[in-house]
């Protein structure tokens, strides 16, 4: 089945984070695992975005951010380590629900409906 309906909008996110690592205590051929995470907070900015024609959120947000890390170094050196790292960072509004709505909708209800299509 192709997917044909069009869908648009500009979406920007910037987020600011402090992170932590510890080194794994072991070793193999020189190499150290490493985990890691990180707390911060990432500024949500979407406009105009559209999916089918029809609108669905606009709006910007500054919510909290987390992430996880794990990686694998080498020590070079004494004090010098080359790292490899992946990380899985992750944005949630939880703590600000309550406040106030994250972002205005103007959605219909209907998945997929066009705008005027007299569903609610």
């Amino acid at each position: 089945m192709a997917w044909d309906s069009p869908a648009g909008g500009d979406a920007r996110v910037i987020s600011g984070m402090m992170n932590g690592y510890i080194d794994i205590p072991f070793s193999l051929l020189g190499f150290k695992p490493n985990v890691g995470a990180g707390l911060g907070a990432a500024r949500v900015d979407l406009s105009h975005v559209t999916a089918a024609g029809a609108p669905l959120l606009d709006g910007r947000q500054t919510v909290m951010a987390f992430q996880d890390m794990a990686g694998l170094g080498y020590a070079l050196a004494s004090h010098v380590m080359l790292t490899i790292a992946s990380s899985r960072p992750t944005a949630s509004n939880r703590t600000r629900r309550a406040a106030r709505p994250p972002f205005r909708s103007n959605r219909t209800g209907c998945a997929g409906s066009r705008p005027n299509s007299g569903c609610v």
